[in-house]
């Protein structure tokens, strides 16, 4: 009797869970700006404990936990991965929304962001955010001064793309 009691129970459970999901989308970012990393918890009344970010990289593969988000939105940070001063939870948890914005995007921001809502009795759920940063090509600018001979002379100036040769 137990056992099918106990049966029943996890089949109600796994029914009630099958739908949810945390959600989240890939971002884009030109260095040096601020990007939000949404995620929502969905499908589910049951209580939030808590909710986690972790971040890896191409170099370090392993998650590494940065921030966590009490149900009551007191946030602690645990390491900075650089986000130290530039990670700030814009969320709400009472809405299962677990959102951070980091401002002044850098180059070793770039990775894979997880956000994580464990809930109870059920247990945690995951999404993935992948953040690519962008780097704004560099462009400098020579003076091409001809020798003075005249009044009329004309300053030409040419734009060359770092890397590129200029032109003759």
């Amino acid at each position: 009797m137990l056992l099918k009691l106990c049966c029943v129970i996890l089949l109600i459970i796994q029914r009630d869970t099958e739908s949810t999901r945390v959600i989240g989308e890939c971002r884009t970012v030109v260095q040096g700006e601020d990007v939000d990393l949404s995620c929502r918890l969905i499908e589910t009344t049951e209580d939030l404990e808590q909710i986690t970010w972790q971040k890896s990289t191409a170099e370090e593969t392993q998650n590494h936990n940065f921030m966590l988000i009490n149900p009551n939105g007191v946030t602690t940070f645990l390491a900075s991965n650089g986000l130290s001063g530039r990670v700030q939870f814009i969320g709400n948890p009472s809405e299962n929304l677990g959102s951070i914005r980091i401002t002044a995007v850098r180059l070793l921001d770039e990775g894979t962001f997880k956000c994580i809502f464990s809930v109870f009795p059920s247990g945690t759920y995951t999404t993935e955010i992948p953040l690519t940063v962008l780097v704004p090509p560099v462009v400098s600018v020579t003076v091409d001064v001809p020798p003075v001979t005249g009044e009329n002379e004309v300053v030409l100036a040419t734009c060359v793309a770092a890397g590129a040769k200029p032109q003759a």
